[in-house]
């Protein structure tokens, strides 16, 4: 299993951000498709007899945010990897269709 967040502050004006978790504790961050950005999230995982949790800390500076976003509108997306009895199942927030890899599709979030 792991999830993923897909994160644009800029809303399609630069690239995106993605971060990917799997239930050890191990994270994936790229620029776009670029797997050599390197950024200094933090994260917390928690394993329970029903499922998994995590928790993630981006500082804003990874993303080239100055300042507070309040005010401002970002795209982003949540995803989910999982396989089960042999059957790979994949789970987004926003309906990007064939890849999560589809940033026009993203969905919105408005920080007030």
């Amino acid at each position: 299993d792991s999830n993923e967040l897909f994160i644009d502050p800029t809303a399609g004006k630069k690239d995106y951000y993605q971060f990917i978790v799997n239930t050890e504790g191990v994270l994936y961050d790229g620029q776009g498709k670029d797997g050599s950005w390197d950024g200094k999230a933090k994260l917390a995982v928690k394993k329970t007899a029903d499922g998994w949790s995590v928790e993630i800390a981006i500082p804003l500076s990874d993303l080239e945010v100055t300042g507070s976003p309040k005010g401002q509108t970002w795209t982003a997306n949540f995803c989910r990897n999982r396989q089960t009895e042999g059957e790979a199942q994949a789970h987004a927030w926003a309906d990007v269709g064939e890849s999560f890899h589809n940033p026009e599709a993203f969905g919105k979030l408005n920080f007030k």
